[in-house]
């Protein structure tokens, strides 16, 4: 989205950057995957009720 929106805004895009903030998204995934089935209650310890 940040990426779309730069379109809009009149600032320079990159495909670079495209591909990092996908790649950083995917590797944030795995972690949190990785991180919730390793402790099932690790991610509830961050949760605002």
């Amino acid at each position: 989205m940040i990426e779309t929106s730069q379109l809009f805004l009149n600032r320079q895009t990159d495909v670079d950057d495209l591909m990092l903030n996908t790649v950083g998204v995917i590797l944030g995934l795995l972690l949190y995957k990785l991180l919730n089935r390793k402790n099932k209650y690790f991610i509830r310890k961050f949760r605002v009720d």
